[in-house]
Order: C-alpha cells, then structure tokens, then sequence
C-alpha cells in the first residue's frame, strides 16, 4: 500500500507525496516510485485526505502495472531467482492488498474488514521470508488464533472470524495460485511463484496429498476443510 505524507504550508495541506516500493535491486536497496498530488481547491481537510487515499490507490496500482510491463520487456532491473527472498509481509502490504483487495470492486466497509484482519496476519508472519512458508505454517497460524491469541477484551476469536483469517489466507495464496497443475510454468523473475518451492512439480504433488487428507478428514466428521486443520478433527 502506497505511504500518503502530507505538505504543509503555513499550517494548511497543500500537496501528498505518494511513495510506493516496488521491490530490491542486487543490494537489497528499496526500487521507489514517487509523485505529488496537489489537494484541489474547496476541499475541508478530511474531505482532502480521503480523496488523496483514493487517489494514491489509483496512482500505485497505475505504478505497479507499468512497473511490469517494463519488467516483461525487459526495462526494469529483476533480482535473480536465486538471490530472491521475498518478505511475506511485503507481499501482503504491497502486491496482494493493494492489487486484489482495494482493486475498486469491493465497498470500503469490505477493504477496512481486510485491512484489520491483515495487521494480525502480518504480526503473526513479520520477518518470515515468501518462498519458505508452507502449508505447516499456515496451520500453526490458525491454531494459534483458535488456541493461544486473546481480543483485547481477553476473549478468544469466534469460529466465524477464524474463518474469515481462513479465507483472507485463501485469497492470498489464490492470487499467487490461480489456476494452475503439477505441469505449470512460471515465467522466471516476474511471478513469484517461479522461486516458490510449493509451484515445483514435487511441491504440487506434496500439496495436494495435503489437501485431499485435509478434504478426507473433514469428510469423515462431517465439518468444513478448515475445521480439520483448526482442530486436527
């Protein structure tokens, strides 16, 4: 998600600055982009900052594609597949939330559900490196929010919201999964899941063994899939 900083001139908004990461170079060094929007005339303050929030969600995901396309033609600098560790929370903050979650086809009431729930999820992975999480990981998340993790009213999660991490979960991986078998291929440095040892043929393999246990399990007590891996049912 695009950074939105205000300038200010004699105590008055005048402009925001939008800054959005679009990944490392060799060094490790942040790939920037940055742009100005100048507040409109007539605008109240608050009125101002919902419209530049708009605004720099339009400017990043116009970023983000361009920024793509020159990487497909070859313009931009990619890291080597070998060299790539990408951090879960980026890819959260910057390429799933912004791109499939405020992609303008939801309400807001819709993006601020998801963008509650992503702050837990990225507390939970902070530090945790894209192409390392596997299925385990993604278990021990979901028991630790149905067993360990407390409310601020010390109360633990509902079924229902456990579900909802469950599916926001779901439609993270799904926008790196798509639709896709054990014979799929992954153009090298522009999908991540060129480098994800679960995209592998053998990652495949292991993967739907995973899922079709989990899918006989749930079967076998009558609950949903997400039930099995909550509870180990």
């Amino acid at each position: 998600m695009a950074n939105i900083r205000e300038n200010k001139r004699d105590g008055k908004t005048i402009s925001y600055r939008f800054t959005v990461c679009l990944g490392r170079d060799a060094n490790t060094k942040q790939i920037r982009r940055y742009t100005t929007w100048e507040v409109p005339e007539g605008l109240t303050p608050a009125k101002a900052k919902k419209a530049a929030e708009r605004a720099a969600d339009a400017w990043e995901r116009e970023t983000r594609e361009e920024y793509q396309k020159e990487k497909e033609q070859g313009q931009a600098y990619t890291l080597p597949p070998e060299k790539r560790r990408d951090s879960f929370t980026a890819f959260v903050n910057d390429v799933w939330f912004p791109l499939q979650v405020c992609n303008g086809n939801d309400k807001q009431t819709t993006v601020t559900f998801y963008k509650n729930m992503k702050k837990l999820i990225v507390k939970y992975f902070d530090g945790m490196v894209l192409q390392e999480i596997s299925p385990l990981h993604i278990q021990k998340f979901l028991a630790y929010l149905s067993r360990d993790y407390k409310t601020r009213q010390d109360k633990p999660l509902a079924p229902k919201t456990i579900r909802h991490y469950f599916n926001a979960l779901g439609m993270a991986n799904g926008f790196l999964t798509g639709r896709y078998n054990a014979d799929s291929k992954f153009e090298q440095d522009i999908d991540f899941r060129s480098n994800m040892p679960q995209y592998t043929k053998e990652g495949f393999e292991k993967g739907s063994e995973l899922l079709e246990l989990l899918r006989t399990m749930a079967t076998e007590k009558n609950r949903p899939a997400h039930h099995a891996v909550l509870y180990g049912l």
